[in-house]
């Protein structure tokens, strides 16, 4: 009892002072004048409903944090690490190489699928909904680097190659933007296969070539470049024709009539001098000699066509020109002149 009595002494001690500093004050409150009470009395509510909107916050964030999943943290790293390392040597690359793995695991759909319980297959793909919601909105924030937003289509380039992961819709969209940054849908036209893109045949900005029923994935890439589309957006679909894998199966002597078309059409222009414009004439006469073997009439008139001087070409498409022809005749053609200024601006390109 003795302990108890101490106890209660002890917080009589401390608690009536505080009771009767309260009362004290409830007493000198009264006495001020009633708009000075409401003011500060919603002065003192606003910063209740402050402070208790910013614990809500703070608990939602961390609560947030402790669901996030490695391959979330993982991107948020990938990103952090081309906004702050413009310059990636060795160490860099590995560290990004080892990130982008990480990310691209998730889309491993088979390895746990088969044992995996309903709730674990349901979590899994929630987890991959909201990476893929992370990488979308990366990709087309504009604050976003744009090696970071081409590092986003290697994701899923090799998601993929690896695990057969749907080109996600979004990409697609963006491929068809004409607003869209035409290094962009370069990238995208090099990381994925036609049919995945376009189901359909539909060539973004396309004449209208490439579908049908006797449509195929180089006339989808012919369709762009023959479309109205910027001159770099045309390159890549020159690019991604000339790397597209067993493209042998694809040729067709209908086709050198559409690059032939092209080539002239470009070198009768005005504006024919335009580097842009000559960088994919000249990319367009080198693509010529994967023609060479399978039809070498009609690509042999073209290329001598190309080469005579009467063309109205610029000599490096000239010099292209005779340099596949050479590579099938025993008398050498001669190579046309090309100045260091020429060259230079086509290392430029």
């Amino acid at each position: 009892m003795s302990i108890l009595k101490k106890l209660l002494a002890s917080a009589k001690k401390i608690v009536w002072p505080k009771l009767t500093e309260i009362s004290r004050w409830r007493r000198t409150f009264r006495a001020w004048p009633k708009k000075k009470r409401i003011i500060i009395l919603a002065a003192v509510s606003a910063g209740a409903v402050f402070s208790l909107a910013l614990i809500v916050c703070l608990a939602g964030s961390a609560f947030n944090l402790l669901f996030i999943s490695p391959a979330e943290i993982s991107l948020a790293r990938l990103e952090y690490s081309f906004r702050r390392e413009s310059i990636c040597h060795e160490e860099c690359a590995l560290r990004r190489e080892e990130l982008e793995k990480k990310i691209v695991a998730v889309f491993n759909s088979d390895e746990t699928e088969s044992s995996a319980s309903g709730r674990a297959r349901h979590s899994r793909l929630r987890l991959e909904r909201r990476l893929e919601k992370r990488l979308e909105n990366c990709f087309l924030s504009r604050r976003s680097k744009l090696e970071f937003r081409a590092e986003i289509i290697n994701i899923y380039r090799l998601a993929a190659e690896n695990y057969e992961a749907p080109v996600p819709r979004w990409l697609i969209n963006y491929l068809a933007d004409s607003q869209g940054d035409p290094v962009l849908r370069g990238r995208i036209l090099l990381s994925f296969a036609p049919e995945d893109l376009a189901p359909g045949g539909e060539a973004p900005g396309g004449s209208g070539a490439g579908r049908g029923a006797d449509w195929s994935p180089l006339e989808y890439y012919l369709a762009i470049i023959a479309g109205d589309n910027p001159v770099s957006f045309k390159r890549g679909a020159v690019l991604a024709l000339s790397s597209y894998k067993e493209k042998e199966k694809f040729l067709s002597e209908s086709q050198l009539l559409t690059l032939e078309e092209i080539i002239f059409s470009d070198a009768s222009q005005s504006d024919r001098l335009d580097l842009g414009n000559s960088a994919l004439r000249q990319d367009l006469v080198l693509l010529l000699g994967d023609y060479y073997t399978y039809f070498p009439d009609k690509t042999k008139s073209l290329l001598e066509k190309i080469y005579d001087a009467r063309s109205d070409m610029d000599n490096i498409s000239r010099l292209f020109a005779a340099d596949i022809l050479n590579g099938f005749r025993r008398d050498q053609l001669s190579l046309p002149e090309v100045s260091a200024a020429e060259w230079e601006e086509y290392y430029k390109q």
